[in-house]
């Protein structure tokens, strides 16, 4: 919500935000001295260029209303809303527009209310989507820009979107009464079972990584080695390919291939015993339990080298100085995520990085640790690290 320079209220569509804040040496916020002028650029979205106005008013958030205040403009110039601002803050190129009520209930064939279910509208003037959901009863009440044509969609588990209607302009507020959706049926199963190791115990650390021929998935063994797994066929597939890891023994089993069959399917024990996982990174936070990723990658620049990871619990991204032998290779940028944290930080002095092993070929394997603390850049907290990996060099 936008207060124009008349002190009226408007809904607000957006083409562009950016937040501006400057420190000196000490940490001291700078702003523009008085009488002077600075100027901004935001990029406008590609989804909303075509139907980008050529000049726009300028909005900044006034901390203590909430609200967005209008002041001063900017103009279309090669893709970016060019202007200029007395202050420093977060200031949005948006434009303006008087709303109207909105409510309809969605119903199923037989007139039963859907609750809890995400519909989509769009105004064709300003573009994108915006999601709002049914309540308990069915109803959705919103706002839609008045005297503009809108549609109203419904987005499925699948992100699958179904046309419920197209809606002339109005303007004055809108009941559409009661809209039929009819929802489209996804083949849903549950897969279960039990990861065991080597010698058949059973595999308390581990995961399970399924593939639909699309996309990879992973589930995470509890401490009893059991998983579920719960799939929406999205694209209708007939079968599944089902893989086991041990994060302990650093072992997977054989990639099997199953039916797929809606419902509810026990796999029994699945073992993750053929080979030795050759590639992966493996994290502690803050003394917390172990995250092993096993799917990563690496890239270099003509300065930097980044590591990838992901897995069943978390996911790593790590940015140093160019590798290029062994040693000591300071960090640039940390960020580690798990079922409970996600830490990310530019402070990352306190962490010592020691590579033990280069590739000086391709098929060899970079190899190393961090260990130490770094600050996170969110929270300002900090965090210990204990941290190792293994990644073939492809290139």
């Amino acid at each position: 919500l936008g207060v124009r320079t008349d002190n009226s209220e408007s809904v607000l569509q957006s083409f562009g935000m950016l937040n501006v804040e400057l420190e000196d040496a000490s940490g001291n916020k700078l702003n523009i001295a008085d009488g002077k002028e600075a100027t901004i650029s935001a990029t406008v979205p590609a989804s909303l260029l075509a139907i980008a106005p050529v000049t726009i008013p300028l909005w900044h958030f006034d901390m203590s209303t909430g609200l967005w205040k209008e002041e001063g403009g900017a103009t279309l110039t090669a893709g970016k809303y060019i202007g200029n601002v007395k202050h420093f803050s977060w200031w949005n190129s948006d434009l303006p527009y008087s709303p109207i009520n909105l409510k309809y209930r969605v119903v199923d064939a037989n007139g039963n209310p859907i609750p809890f279910v995400r519909t989509l509208i769009s105004v064709n003037q300003y573009g994108g989507r915006a999601p709002l959901y049914t309540d308990n009863n069915g109803v959705v009440q919103d706002v839609v820009p008045q005297n503009y044509a809108f549609n109203l969609e419904y987005i499925d588990d699948c992100y699958t979107i179904t046309l419920i209607g197209n809606y002339v302009p109005s303007a004055t507020n809108i009941d559409l009464g009661d809209v039929v959706l009819n929802i489209p049926l996804i083949q849903q199963a549950t897969y279960s079972g039990t990861i065991v190791d080597c010698s058949n115990a059973i595999v308390s650390n581990g995961y399970v990584r399924y593939n639909d021929g699309a996309y990879n998935y992973y589930a995470p063994t509890d401490a009893n080695g059991n998983f579920s797994i719960n799939f929406l066929n999205c694209n209708n597939v007939t079968t599944l390919t089902i893989t086991a890891f041990d994060m302990n023994n650093l072992q997977q089993g054989l990639s099997q291939t199953i039916a797929f069959s809606s419902g509810v399917n026990n796999l029994g024990n699945i073992a993750a015993c053929n080979s030795t996982i050759q590639e992966y990174i493996q994290f502690q936070l803050d003394g917390g339990s172990t995250n092993f990723l096993s799917i990563v990658s690496y890239g270099d620049t003509s300065s930097t080298t980044t590591f990838n990871g992901i897995g069943a619990n978390g996911l790593a991204y790590l940015k140093c100085n160019l590798i290029n032998s062994i040693g000591v290779f300071p960090m640039q940028y940390i960020h580690f995520g798990n079922m409970t944290t996600t830490s990310y930080g530019a402070n990352a002095s306190g962490i010592t990085h020691l590579v033990t092993n280069y590739p000086a070929n391709i098929g060899d394997y970079y190899e190393g640790t961090l260990t130490g603390s770094f600050i996170d850049d969110n929270t300002n907290a900090t965090h210990t690290l204990n941290c190792s990996y293994r990644i073939k060099r492809t290139i």
